[in-house]
C-alpha cells in the first residue's frame, strides 16, 4: 500500500506540472480579511449562460465583475455531492480523499456508510434529542483542506461553514472548521456536532425564534412576476409526463393546521430555504465577527435548493429557472451584507458548483435528440448476466452489495477476482445502455494502460483501492439510470462535469477564460495568493496567471 501511494503521489504530482502550474508568484493581495468559498449545488454551467440575461442581483455582479472560467470542470468520474464539494475545498480529486460517494461499502463492518458519517460525535440541535440525523464529522476525510492550511498558517483565523446538507457543510471546512451548520430535515432548524462544538450556542438558539421557516406556513410557491417571458429563449418547456401533477403555484406539505415534518420537508425542497440559509449567514458573520479581525477568516458556503428542485423538476424546467432567479436575488442580498459589514474590497470570493445534471430523457424527445431511462431491457439484461454469473461460476451469493464482489465466496471457489471480473464486464457491456463497465483490476493500473479512452482517467480520479467498488457501470450518455421520475447526476459526461467557477478577487479586473480548468484549482489558488503554506501532493494548480 505505501508503495502504490507514493506511486499516486509522484503521478499526480507530475500531472500537475505538465497542466501548466503557474511559475510566476501572484501579485500580493490586498487587505483581505474574508474568504468566501460559494458553491450551489447542481448548478449547470449552462445555467449562466441561459438565464444570464434575466440576473439582475449577485449573479450578475459576480459574473459582470469577476474572472469568469467558461470551461470549468469537475475532473472525476462520479460527480456526486460529497465528491464535489471536497474537490473544491481540498485541491486533491476525491479518491485520494477518501471521500468517493456520497456513500460507500465498507468491507469491515459489512454495511454502507454515510460519507460524513461518526457514530462518535452526536449532532446537537436547538431542543434536546430534536436532530433526526446520527453523528456527523468529517472523520471519513482523509486530507487537509484550504481551511485547514489557513488556521495552519494563522491560528487566529476563524472557519465556518453552513449547508443545507451536513456533507456539504462539513467537506467544506476541513478537519478544523470552528463549526459546521446544516438542515435538520424534520424541524427546519440548523444543527452542527459534537465534533465541532460541547452545546448548542446561544445565538443560534436566538436565530431559531425568529421562525423563518414556519411564516410560509399557509402560503405557496409562485413563479416571479414575468418569468414566463422567458421560457422560449431559456430554453424552458412545461413537460407532464405523469411525473408531475401540476405546475404552479406549488403547496408546501399536506393537509395540517400547524407546521410538522411534512411542512419542513416541503420548505426544504423549495427555493425559499435559499433565502433562509443566507439570513442565518447574516447572523453567523455579525455573532462570530467574521472578516472583522486582523488575519483572514474562511467562510464556506452551499446552496441546495437547486440541487432538490432539479431532481425533481429537471434542467429545463419552470422551477428550476424560478429558482436559479431567486437564487440571483438571494446572492444579491448576501453581498450587499457582506460589503457593508466587511467590505468586498476586503473579501475574497469564489463561486463554483459540485456537479451539474442528466437532462430529463423526455425533454430531450421532446426536441428530437437522444434521451432514455432505465426500462424493462435494461433491467432483464443485467439479471441474465447475474444468471451467466450463477452459471459458469457456480451457485452465489458473489457480492456482499451493490459491484462489491464476494471475495471469501472467490476464495472458496478458488477463483480470481480479475478472472470474475472481466466475464461480468463482458456480459453487462452487452446492455444496450451500457457504455463500459470498469473493474477494478484494470484501475489499479496506471493510465498509461488503457490509452485513447478519456474517462479511463476521470475513473481512476474517483477509485480509492479501500473503499471503492470493484466494478463501475458507465453508462451511454444522455441515458438515465433511474426508475422514478426526475433526473440525476454521477456520470463523467460534460452535463455534470461542467460547472461554473468565477474568481472575485481585489485587485482583479474582470475578464472571461476559455482555457480548460478543474474545480481541484480552486483551493490552490486561493492559497497560493493569500501566501498559505499547502501541501506538496496537490492535484489542483495555481490558476493566479489567468486571473491577474
Amino acid at each position: 500500500m505505501k508503495k502504490l501511494l507514493l506511486g499516486l503521489t509522484f503521478f499526480f504530482a507530475g500531472f500537475a506540472a505538465l497542466n501548466g502550474a503557474s511559475e510566476q508568484t501572484p501579485p500580493n493581495p490586498p487587505t483581505v480579511r474574508l474568504v468566501l468559498l460559494l458553491t450551489v449545488d447542481q448548478a449547470r454551467y449552462d445555467y449562466l449562460e441561459r438565464f444570464r440575461p434575466a440576473f439582475q442581483g449577485g449573479l450578475k455582479q459576480l459574473l459582470e465583475g469577476g474572472v469568469h472560467f467558461s470551461n470549468a470542470h469537475q475532473s472525476h468520474a462520479i460527480t456526486n455531492t460529497g465528491p464535489g464539494h471536497v474537490a473544491l475545498s481540498s485541491g486533491r480529486f476525491p479518491g485520494r480523499t477518501g471521500i468517493i460517494s456520497n456513500q460507500w461499502f465498507d468491507r469491515s463492518s459489512q454495511d454502507y456508510l454515510y460519507c460524513v458519517e461518526d457514530s462518535d460525535s452526536a449532532v446537537i440541535a436547538h431542543r434536546p434529542n430534536a436532530a433526526t440525523s446520527e453523528g456527523r464529522s468529517p472523520a471519513n476525510l482523509t486530507v487537509t483542506a484550504l481551511p485547514d492550511w489557513l488556521k495552519q498558517h494563522s491560528p487566529e483565523s476563524k472557519a465556518f461553514t453552513v449547508s443545507l446538507k451536513d456533507r456539504a457543510a462539513i467537506l467544506l471546512g476541513g478537519k478544523t472548521a470552528d463549526t459546521a451548520y446544516w438542515l435538520d430535515a424534520r424541524s427546519a432548524q440548523f444543527v452542527t456536532s459534537r465534533y465541532y462544538r460541547k452545546g448548542y450556542p446561544g445565538w443560534v438558539a436566538a436565530f431559531r425564534k425568529r421562525k423563518i421557516p414556519e411564516s410560509y406556513f399557509g402560503k405557496t410557491w409562485d413563479a416571479l412576476p414575468g418569468s414566463v417571458r422567458h421560457y422560449d429563449s431559456m430554453g424552458i418547456r412545461l413537460l407532464d409526463h405523469g411525473a408531475f401533477a401540476h405546475g404552479f403555484p406549488h403547496f408546501f406539505g399536506g393537509l395540517a393546521l400547524e407546521p410538522g415534518p411534512s411542512f419542513y420537508g416541503a420548505f426544504l425542497n423549495s427555493p425559499f430555504v435559499d433565502g433562509y440559509m443566507t439570513e442565518f449567514v447574516k447572523a453567523l458573520i455579525e455573532n462570530e465577527r467574521l472578516g472583522g479581525g486582523e488575519s483572514v477568516d474562511y467562510l464556506g458556503l452551499s446552496y441546495s435548493a437547486l440541487d432538490l428542485v432539479g431532481h425533481d423538476y429537471g434542467p429545463n424546467s419552470p422551477e428550476v429557472l424560478d429558482t436559479v432567479l431567486r437564487l440571483d436575488q438571494t446572492l444579491g442580498d448576501l453581498l450587499r451584507f457582506v460589503d457593508k459589514r466587511v467590505g468586498l474590497d476586503r473579501v475574497a470570493i469564489v463561486f463554483g458548483s459540485d456537479h451539474g445534471v442528466v437532462p430529463l430523457p423526455e425533454y430531450q424527445r421532446s426536441k428530437g435528440s437522444p434521451g432514455m431511462r432505465t426500462g424493462l431491457d435494461e433491467i432483464v439484461c443485467f439479471q441474465r448476466a447475474g444468471r451467466k454469473l450463477q452459471e459458469r461460476f457456480g451457485e452465489g451469493p458473489w457480492f456482499v452489495a451493490s459491484g462489491y464482489l464476494d471475495y471469501q465466496a472467490l476464495g472458496k471457489h478458488n477463483l480470481k477476482r480479475q478472472e470474475v471480473e472481466e466475464a461480468l464486464s463482458d456480459w453487462l457491456e452487452d446492455c444496450p445502455s451500457v457504455e463500459k463497465v470498469w473493474i477494478r483490476s484494470e484501475l489499479e493500473k496506471p493510465a498509461s494502460d488503457a490509452p485513447g479512452n478519456p474517462f479511463a482517467e476521470l475513473y481512476r480520479r474517483s477509485f480509492h483501492p479501500e473503499r471503492s467498488p470493484d466494478l463501475f457501470v458507465q453508462f451511454k450518455e444522455y441515458h438515465l439510470n433511474m426508475l422514478s421520475p426526475g433526473t440525476g447526476h454521477g456520470t463523467p459526461y460534460p452535463y455534470d462535469s461542467h460547472v461554473p467557477l468565477l474568481f472575485l478577487l481585489p485587485g482583479a479586473k474582470p475578464k472571461t477564460v476559455s482555457h480548460r480548468v478543474r474545480t481541484v484549482d480552486v483551493a490552490p489558488t486561493l492559497a497560493a495568493w493569500l501566501g498559505i503554506e499547502m501541501p506538496p501532493d496537490l492535484d489542483g494548480v495555481d490558476l493566479s496567471r489567468y486571473i491577474f
